[in-house]
């Protein structure tokens, strides 16, 4: 009976441990760029550069929607991943 519940408050504690470790922050990078003339790959190279700094190693681009009408500068959002 003693090991049952030493085994389920083992259980319990490892549960609680692993639901209260916080994930690690995301970051994410911004570079400015000309909506009308500009390469990805440019953007991608500095992207990746802001995320070694960050001892990141890839820059994945977010979802970025530009109204080009609206605006002449424009930000790419990128995140840095390991």
């Amino acid at each position: 009976m003693r090991r049952i519940a030493l085994l389920a408050i083992i259980a319990l504690l490892t549960t609680a441990n692993q639901c209260s470790t916080t994930p690690e922050p995301i970051e994410t990078v911004s570079i400015r760029y000309d909506p009308y003339s500009y390469s990805m790959a440019k953007l991608q190279q500095s992207a990746e550069a802001e995320c070694r700094a960050k001892d990141k190693r890839y820059a994945v681009p977010v979802s970025n929607d530009v109204n080009t009408q609206a605006v002449r500068w424009a930000y790419m959002n990128f995140e840095c991943v390991n």
